[in-house]
């Protein structure tokens, strides 16, 4: 097998010797030959064209398309004589100047052709008209005084016709000469003098015919044409001299390429049990393969162990075993037993950090025999396995890591480099079925997830459509609270109702916020925010209410840890997780809220989401509760999914928490068990920047000096409330419950109103419509737009339509008298 190149390159050489030895010994170049044979079409052409000259000479031609067609064909036939044949036949010069001179000598006989072609019609139209005239004279006998010098002039016409000599010319023109005298006074005399001049045309164009034709006969084309073919046959004959010569070394080299063949033969015969043995380990591999086709995900692994059995019976060793990468941590690696005895994991990590240099090839590990390695760690480990030879075989497995296909034996074993190419296809098919079967289990997971996530989105968007209409009528209780509590004195038993009104109505906007965020429904406003500001921030608020036997322990040292995302929402998160661990716990026990930095290498799988790669911080909230069953950890996040008894929850708090950590890219892992309590996890991704911290100053509430408002709300209580706000914080305000209402009135008199307030969901006229046609009329007038869907108003939408700034319902006084004051001049 080794001697197979060697073998090759001779193989290749002789080839290589054949084919040049056959193709000069088939130089004669038939098809050129046949070509050279025009010349004998140029002689027969060249034939034929003089005898149709003699012909239309005699007048024997009724026209001159026989003409035509000899000299097309000699045309062709001269056009298709070779003229590159000199590096053939090596007589190059001598056959391109012979052709060209046939060529010429064409051209020069087809411009006489032509010449002749115009005289001899006009000669035979006028021997024609002769002869006529003649007879007819001759015939009269009115003409009986003529008929003597008419009968002259035609007998020393046909001696001339005969042989055109310049006497008989002369004899033809003293007969003309006396026939002119005496028909002077003819009656026909015009029939004598039109004889008379065709008479004189024949002595004029006979002669110059006659040359024509004998130049035609005398042309050199016939004899160039035999010279040039007498060239070509000379040529052929120096090429069949020398094809010969190379057909003879050709017979040569086919005695030698033929012993060498007998030479191949004996060594292929030879090879012929290696060869068996190799098509029954090839046919096996076929099997193997052709096995994991279409197999179910969980026969994959059974299906791997028997291959490898199979494949160490074939090949007569002691075992073979399988080392993947662990389904948790690309660089770990996971046992998978074999049909040998050897311990897989600790075989799999020396083949792994495999330092013995000579024996790794492309992956590869071969160690034909143990006791020829070097004195090492490995080869102690493999001798006290009691493996004397050895054989690995990668497989990659992509983004998974990889594992090994592993071959030993108890006694010194070569693998050839055909059967290690051969039996790594063994590894690769066992490692796509592996990925495969890897792939098959993630999909079922992320399917279940998708049916999760799209359960989810259906009941947040039912959610926040209710909780949208819910959030008018809390407008209208908390404005209307605010107003009162602004004129009733601070010790009135009034007073206190209101405040209890509303800080019912915060709780309720509370619940609002969280399902406008679990549905989406609700802008974020993510900016760059210190992480542990925000959660000390929240633990504040979370341990003013909480009871005194829950005790809530902080760990929050960790610095830079900033993060994209909405104050608010964050502190939410904190709010609900530790609520949810007090409410858990029954009323005693402790909560524990840690923040930290973490660095995640590889992307890794939690209970809810992925955790992405890089660096992140890490919020844990933990419990010392009663802890969660596995079945409900599944629908934690669900939302109106509570384990809490009738009255005690809502549902909406974790699931609050899932919509945020998501729209902020993060995910959530939960880790418990029943009597252990239980821990929450949330992953964000880390930003790398500072946070630039923004003072919070107190200030009053701005008010107006008379301004105009036109306020549009189609909720008729929510109208008055803003009117009654607008009058307070000292505006002049006028409401319309419609928009096309609002617009006539702004159509009547434009310049009325200083600012206008409109809200956006209305019937007939949406709000950016009417600030849309608002904005046309009169540009500068302010737009400021009442809406609780910010996240559906895009920011080119709303500067189209003239909207300066968007206020976000429901209204209190500050957020009003703050915008108004920034849209208002002072």
């Amino acid at each position: 097998m080794k001697q197979l190149p060697f073998l090759a390159a001779i193989l290749a050489v002789l080839l290589v010797v054949l084919t040049y030895f056959l193709a000069k010994g088939t130089s004669i170049d038939a098809p050129r030959h046949e070509r050279a044979n025009a010349l004998q079409s140029v002689i027969l052409y060249d034939a034929e064209l003089q005898r149709d000259v003699l012909l239309g000479r005699a007048g024997l031609l009724p026209n001159y398309d026989p003409l035509v067609r000899s000299m097309d064909n000699l045309r062709v036939a001269a056009a298709g004589l070779p003229s590159d044949d000199g590096g053939t036949w090596n007589a190059g010069s001598d056959i391109r100047q012979k052709t060209a001179d046939i060529t010429n000598s064409v051209a020069e006989q087809e411009a006489l052709v032509e010449s002749f072609k115009s005289d001899n019609a006009l000669l035979q139209n006028s021997l024609s008209y002769f002869n006529h005239l003649s007879q007819r004279l001759t015939s009269r006998s009115g003409q009986a005084g003529v008929a003597s010098e008419i009968a002259m002039v035609t007998a020393a016409m046909l001696r001339f016709i005969n042989a055109p000599r310049q006497d008989l010319a002369d004899q033809v023109t003293n007969s003309i000469y006396m026939l002119e005298r005496r028909a002077a006074n003819l009656s026909a005399e015009g029939e004598v003098r039109s004889l008379i001049s065709h008479a004189r045309l024949i002595i004029r164009t006979l002669p110059r015919v006659d040359g024509l034709v004998g130049s035609i006969q005398s042309a050199p084309l016939g004899s160039l044409a035999r010279s040039l073919q007498g060239s070509y046959l000379e040529a052929n004959s120096r090429a069949t001299r020398r094809a010969n010569v190379f057909m003879s070394l050709l017979y040569g080299v086919a005695i030698v390429l033929m012993g060498y063949v007998a030479y191949l033969f004996v060594r292929l015969r030879a090879n012929r049990d290696r060869l068996k043995e190799r098509l029954e380990l090839e046919r096996l591999v076929a099997a193997i393969s052709t096995r994991f086709i279409n197999l179910p995900r969980n026969e994959i692994g059974a299906a791997a162990q028997d291959a490898l059995a199979h494949l160490a019976s074939h090949l007569k060793i002691a075992g073979a075993e399988l080392a993947l990468p662990a389904s948790n941590d690309p660089d770990g690696l996971q046992h998978e037993p074999g049909n040998g005895t050897t311990p897989t994991d600790s075989l799999a990590r020396l083949i792994r950090g495999w330092r013995v240099e000579g024996h790794e090839r492309q992956g590869s590990v071969h160690v034909p025999n143990i006791a020829g390695l070097p004195d090492s760690y490995e080869k102690e480990a493999l001798a006290h396995l009691g493996i004397r030879s050895l054989l690995s075989l990668p497989m990659d497995m992509g983004t998974r890591g990889r594992g090994a296909v592993i071959l030993f034996h108890e006694r010194p074993h070569a693998w050839e480099k055909d059967d290690i190419a051969l039996l790594r296809t063994v590894a690769e098919v066992i490692a796509n079925a592996t990925i495969r079967e890897r792939s098959e289990a993630e999909r079922e997971d992320l399917q279940l997830r998708l049916n999760r996530s799209q359960r989810l989105e259906a009941i947040g968007t039912l959610a926040g459509g209710i909780a949208h209409e819910f959030n008018n009528i809390l407008g209208a209780v908390r404005g209307y609270g605010e107003m009162a509590l602004a004129i009733l004195t601070k010790d009135s038993r009034a007073r206190r109702y209101v405040l209890q009104i509303m800080k019912a109505g915060e709780r309720a906007q509370d619940i609002v916020e969280q399902v406008l965020a679990f549905g989406r429904l609700r802008e974020r406003e993510q900016k760059l925010l210190d992480a542990r500001t925000v959660v000390e921030e929240a633990v504040d608020l979370v341990r003013a209410s909480l009871p005194a036997t829950i005790s809530l322990h902080a760990e929050l040292a960790v610095q830079d840890a900033a993060v994209m995302g909405d104050r608010t929402e964050l502190q939410q998160v904190v709010v609900n997780l530790a609520t949810n661990a007090a409410q858990a716990m029954g009323g005693s026990g402790m909560v524990r809220v840690a923040l930290q930095t973490i660095f995640i290498p590889h992307a890794r799988d939690l209970s809810h989401g992925a955790a992405q790669a890089g660096r992140h911080v890490l919020l844990q909230v933990s419990d010392t509760g009663p802890g969660i069953y596995p079945a409900a950890i599944e629908r934690i996040f669900e939302p109106f999914f509570t384990t809490k008894p009738a009255g005690k929850g809502t549902g909406l708090g974790l699931s609050t928490v899932h919509g945020i950590v998501s729209a902020h890219h993060g995910a959530i892992d939960v880790q418990s068990k029943p009597g252990q309590g239980a821990t929450f996890s949330v992953y964000l991704p880390q930003i790398e920047a500072a946070v630039q911290r923004e003072p919070d100053h107190d200030r009053s509430v701005p008010h107006g000096h008379g301004e105009t408002i036109l306020i549009v709300e189609n909720d008729e209580p929510l109208m008055l409330l803003g009117e009654d706000m607008l009058a307070a914080l000292g505006y002049e305000p006028v409401g319309f419950g419609h928009g096309k209402a609002a617009l006539s009135a702004f159509r009547a008199d434009p310049g009325r109103f200083d600012l206008i307030l409109t809200d956006e969901i209305m019937p007939e006229l949406r709000g950016t419509e009417l600030a849309s046609i608002i904005h046309t009329i009169r540009p500068e007038v302010p737009i400021v737009l009442m809406t609780g869907y910010t996240m559906t108003l895009k920011p080119e939408r709303l500067q189209a339509a003239g909207i300066r700034e968007v206020l976000k319902k429901p209204l209190l006084s500050r957020d009003l008298g703050d915008c108004l004051a920034r849209q208002l001049p002072a």
